[in-house]
């Protein structure tokens, strides 16, 4: 009996496990570019603000949720801690563009 239980348990969690997975889906050909025309130019101005230290040219396309999020007062400190944990900004590469629900990932 408990041989039938972790199995059935196995099971249930490498459906899940499958079922989360296939949520997210790459894009590619017309539905790619799109995603891009629209994601390009704001991509560009925020690490364009970020490298000049410009909080106006950074938070360009913010919406008030993510002026809430990302206050001005902050802008310094936060930028600092990119560049301490990561380093300054250089350049930018898309590899991959996905979608997951009505979310893009580029």
């Amino acid at each position: 009996m408990r041989k039938i239980a972790r199995y059935s348990l196995i099971t249930l969690l490498l459906s899940t496990l499958i079922w989360l997975t296939a949520c997210e889906r790459t894009l590619s050909g017309a539905e790619r570019a799109d995603v891009l025309a629209f994601s390009e130019a704001i991509t560009d101005n925020m690490f364009a603000g970020l490298a000049a230290n410009d909080y106006a040219a950074f938070s360009r396309d913010f919406d008030d949720d993510m002026y809430e999020r990302a206050p001005a007062t902050e802008f310094p400190a936060w930028k600092q801690g990119l560049e301490d944990e990561f380093g300054a900004y250089l350049s930018r590469n898309v590899d991959k563009v996905t979608q997951s629900d009505e979310f893009y990932v580029v």
